[in-house]
């Protein structure tokens, strides 16, 4: 009953407005647009930390807790939440500094730092913004190259073993379809057996019935089976 799966939605500015604080638990970001949303309506924001962000670097009235960190996280919106100073505090600090930070031009940054590298050259620090920015900036995106690696990388190994469990699974079905392939030819052959042997005997029964010796004893019996049946009928 406290927790509401909006799905997706565009009025995003309502649930804005009926806040009372943004929480952010990615483990990693590329910009994080809703920390500048949640600015533009003075909340205050609690967030897993992420260093290289560069609106995290900017606006110290930002919460931050070491990333996965869940009961500090929860320690912090507690705190937020019971003190309705500290929270309109923050809230009016972060949408302050978000302010400045909209009018940064982050893709030329962004060329500067990635023709650097093409270049092999040393930018100053005032093309290269300062310095302590560029090498979160570059560590960054090799990090996310690794992971995207990485990340390849066990996708190749995850197909690679579900190629294998397939492999296994389709010999265990090829075995089991053996084993009731050799049943069935079993059962026909036995079938086949019952069906000659009945063919022997009945084609003995019809031999036998025709013969000479049936006959005349059906002959020399018909007397006893008169009598039998004179009796099954009550001896009237």
């Amino acid at each position: 009953e406290s927790i509401t799966m909006t799905g997706m939605v565009h009025d995003v500015e309502k649930y804005y407005g009926q806040a009372d604080v943004l929480i952010c638990t990615s483990e990693y970001e590329g910009f994080c647009l809703t920390l500048m949303e949640a600015a533009e309506f003075s909340l205050p924001i609690i967030t897993f930390d992420m260093p290289y962000l560069e609106i995290l670097r900017r606006v110290p009235d930002i919460i931050r807790v070491p990333q996965k960190d869940v009961k500090a996280l929860a320690g912090k919106i507690v705190e937020v939440l019971r003190d309705d100073e500290k929270r309109t505090r923050l809230g009016s600090g972060i949408r302050e500094k978000m302010a400045e930070i909209r009018d940064m031009n982050l893709t030329d940054q962004w060329q500067t730092v990635l023709k650097s590298i093409e270049e092999g050259t040393k930018k100053t620090e005032q093309e290269l913004m300062d310095s302590e920015s560029s090498e979160i900036l570059i560590n960054t995106m090799l990090l996310q190259y690794a992971e995207g690696v990485a990340f390849k990388e066990r996708q190749i190994c995850a197909m690679e073993q579900s190629r294998q469990e397939t492999e296994k699974e389709l010999e265990r079905k090829n075995r089991e379809a053996e084993l009731l392939s050799r049943k069935l030819k079993e059962t026909e052959a036995r079938d086949e057996t019952m069906r000659q042997e009945c063919k022997y005997w009945e084609e003995k029964a019809k031999l036998y019935e025709h013969s000479l010796s049936f006959r005349v004893g059906r002959v020399m019996t018909k007397p006893m089976r008169l009598l039998r049946g004179f009796f099954n009928a009550g001896g009237q």
